[in-house]
């Protein structure tokens, strides 16, 4: 978080604007990037925090009232995406926690891989593309037959939006990922998509249905073309 604060403070300071953070988990990061704009002298006006699950937002207020009782008034919770903002939108591991889209690439084509049940049990199903989107998508790639892989709309749509909103300032999105020609690298061909589990990461995201956490790699150069 004070690594972090070194990075966007000049942007701050250009922009005049706010620091706002998607998604804000426990509230730490929160809590570390306060104290020390505190400490250089460039807290902005005010620390927004888009957050979705209730939970969450109690944890995020009780742990900045905890520790920073004094910059509390400083943090506000939105419910929804602001339509003009100015400074820094920061996102930590958000993108790799959006839903992602699972295309198994055959010799008729790309397919969507999708869920169904066998018995009481999950198992993976082919089927058609119903978006054109995602069709195109699919088939711009032109991958061989036999690669699975995901493909991440509502990332996409996630920055478009974000670059839609902000007028003037930075956005950083903190993720584990790749470039295209890495993410779809021939030696991949089996995806990212991963389930973790008591700090375990497995390759079986039906193990314990609802346990895990259920996350992929994120295509940065997908997030570029969306942002731009």
């Amino acid at each position: 978080g004070r690594t972090l604060v070194h990075a966007i403070a000049p942007v701050l300071a250009e922009s005049g604007g706010d620091l706002l953070e998607l998604g804000a988990g426990s509230g730490r990061l929160a809590v570390d990037m306060l104290g020390e704009l505190e400490r250089i002298g460039a807290l902005p006006p005010h620390y927004c925090i888009l957050e979705v699950s209730a939970d969450l937002r109690e944890r995020q207020q009780e742990t900045i009232a905890r520790e920073l009782p004094h910059l509390r008034e400083r943090v506000q919770w939105l419910d929804t995406l602001p339509t003009h903002f100015n400074g820094v939108i920061l996102g930590n591991e958000v993108l790799d926690a959006l839903p992602v889209e699972l295309v198994h690439w055959t010799e008729a084509g790309p397919l969507a891989r999708g869920v169904a049940i066998e018995g009481e049990a999950f198992a993976w199903r082919d089927r058609p593309i119903a978006d054109p989107v995602l069709c195109a998508r699919a088939e711009t790639l032109n991958l061989a037959p036999g690669y699975l892989s995901e493909i991440n709309l509502a990332a996409d749509a996630l920055i478009a939006s974000l670059a839609r909103s902000l007028d003037h300032g930075l956005i950083l999105m903190i993720d584990y990922g790749f470039g295209a020609s890495e993410y779809y690298h021939p030696q991949r061909h089996m995806g990212t998509l991963r389930a973790h589990y008591r700090h375990h990461a497995l390759d079986d995201p039906f193990y314990l249905p609802g346990l895990c956490d259920l996350t992929a790699h994120v295509d940065f150069g997908a997030v570029v073309r969306a942002g731009k």
